[in-house]
Parts: C-alpha cells; structure tokens; sequence
C-alpha cells in the first residue's frame, strides 16, 4: 500500500438539470467543506442531431430536449449555484460550474482528465435494464476511462432534496481479494474516512477450501477441518498485515472475514448487520464481455446496496 494519502482539492459534480442527480450535491458540499476542497458542478450538452440513445445525457429521454440553447444549461448551473448559497448549503465552499459539449462519457473524461479532480460524486440508479445502460454509457464509461475515485450514491428517487442534509460517514467497509489491485483503494477510502472520522473494516471472503474424499470417513474429516483452519489463520494473518499499517496511523480499524463462494452477496450482507455507511472497492473496469457493468463483484455490490459505493480503477486494471 502506498504511504502517501490524497488530498482533495477539486471534487466534481456531473448533473443532467433532474433532482436525482442533484442528491449527489449534500454530500458533495460536506465533504468539500471538511476536506477544504472546491466544487465544480458540470453538465453535457450533448450534440443536437445524430444523437445515438445510449449516449443521451443523464436524465435526457426527449431528443428535444438535445435542442435546448447553450444557454439554458448555463442558466441551469446558475441557478442551482444560486439555491446552494441562498440556502447556506455552500457556506465555506468554493464553488464553480461548466457546461461541457460532446457525448457525455468522452465529455466528462476529458474534463477529469484536464483538471484533476480528486473525488468524483454523482447519482446512480443502479437497478433494473434501463438503468443498466445508464450505468453502461455513463458511471462504468467513466470507471473504464479515468483514474480518478468515483463515489456513487443511490437515492430515493422519491425522496425530497435537502441540500444541507449531509450524510454521515462513520463506517466504511473495504472488501479485499489477497491482491495488491485490491488494495490500491485503500489510500482513497481513508482519505475520505478522514474527513468524516469513520471507522474501517476490512473483510475478505474466504472460499470453501475443496473438500477431500468422503464427509462419513473421520481422516478425511479430520483434514478437511485442518484445510478449513489454515484457510482462516492465513486469512485473518492477510488481513493484519494491512490493518496494520493503518493502526498506526491511529485509524480504527478491524477485520473480519465470510466463509462462501459468492462475493457480492457476503460483501453485500455483512455490511446490512453492521450498518455500513459506505462501501468502497477497487474494480478491473474492463470492457467488452467481461465488462459486466462496473466489473463482476463491485457491479453486483452496487445494484444490491442501499449505501454509497466508492469505486476505483487501479493503473494495473
């Protein structure tokens, strides 16, 4: 793990003119305003013709909304600026807006990409086959493309917007495989963790070790259970060596670990009996066939949990 711990400065907001994506803007604030950092709220305005479906704007199912004048967006961005500093929400915030033009995805890349944002914050729905191929050409473009922290919150869609109602991280559950890819989200975790004093656990799913011969034959048995065993001890002495580190940088820090052979629902579980607050995890983010959205494990974590995912894309993905 990397000794060197992020900071932030620049945290970027893509909005698409709907509340849902607004949800994103509470816990964005807070964590500019503890973290000291600057807000850009962005938007797309995305080419007025030949405009495929799956690169619409967030939010955008009438192509006549693609005809809007520049304008209109900037006034957009003007006018939730306005409601964020009338409403005290920005106190103690920088804040800055753009209006960005292009296919969305290659449009947001290209503004992480020339600013260097430290966090991105957005909405996602995160269930069912449209929003699916929301998270497609947008969320899991951007997991694919940057290498920047993505923070994705899942709203009530009902739910009435408070701009000043932030959420509070106390807990932060940070799945490992035994990979140093794995690992690199660690850094991005605590830095936000920081800001928000949270407490951390780190767990990791131990596989059923592969059983030898009969179940009815006690020395089959007998190694079956010492398999079993050295698989817990050499799990929990993983787990140690990287709590380590970070106990002694005076971080509360535990560790815990599921015995099963699927991840996302063992990740997805532990973290409703322990009221996780956030769940943050490196992903492979390929594409093509293996793309499965935001990567096998972290894509079924998303669509499952009720709390914010913290996602990111290591260099060796």
């Amino acid at each position: 793990m990397a000794s060197s711990q992020p900071t932030y400065r620049l945290i970027l907001v893509p909005l698409d003119g709907s509340r849902f994506a607004e949800h994103a803007l509470p816990t964005a604030l807070g964590l500019a305003r503890r973290g000291g950092a600057r807000l850009e709220l962005v938007m797309v305005r995305e080419p007025p013709v030949g405009v495929a479906a799956h690169t619409a704007p967030i939010g955008v199912t009438d192509s006549r909304e693609l005809e809007a004048p520049p304008q209109a967006f900037a006034d957009y961005l003007d006018a939730v600026a306005k409601r964020l500093y009338e409403s005290g929400a920005a106190q103690g915030v920088g804040l800055s807006h753009s209006v960005l033009s292009g296919p969305t995805v290659k449009a947001l890349t290209t503004r992480i990409r020339n600013t260097f944002p430290d966090l991105v914050v957005m909405t996602t729905h995160g269930r069912g086959p449209v929003s699916r191929a929301w998270l497609g050409s947008v969320a899991d473009g951007l997991v694919r493309r940057i290498r920047t922290p993505l923070l994705l919150l899942r709203p009530d869609p009902d739910a009435s917007l408070d701009l000043g109602a932030e959420r509070h991280v106390r807990h932060i559950l940070i799945p490992l495989d035994g990979s140093a890819e794995a690992e690199t989200i660690l850094n991005r975790a605590v830095a936000l963790g920081k800001l928000t004093g949270a407490d951390y656990t780190l767990l990791r799913g131990m596989p059923i070790p592969y059983q030898i011969g009969s179940p009815y034959v006690p020395h089959d048995v007998k190694i079956n259970v010492e398999k079993l065993e050295k698989a817990r001890r050499d799990t929990l002495a993983y787990l140690a060596g990287v709590a380590d580190p970070l106990r002694r940088q005076g971080l509360k820090v535990e560790t815990e670990f599921f015995l099963g052979v699927y991840p996302a629902s063992g990740i997805l579980e532990f973290a409703e009996k322990q009221g996780i607050d956030l769940i943050a995890m490196a992903t492979h983010g390929r594409g093509g066939v293996i793309r499965l959205v935001l990567g096998s494990v972290a894509d079924k974590v998303l669509r499952g949990s009720p709390v914010p995912l913290l996602v990111y894309r290591p260099e060796r993905a």
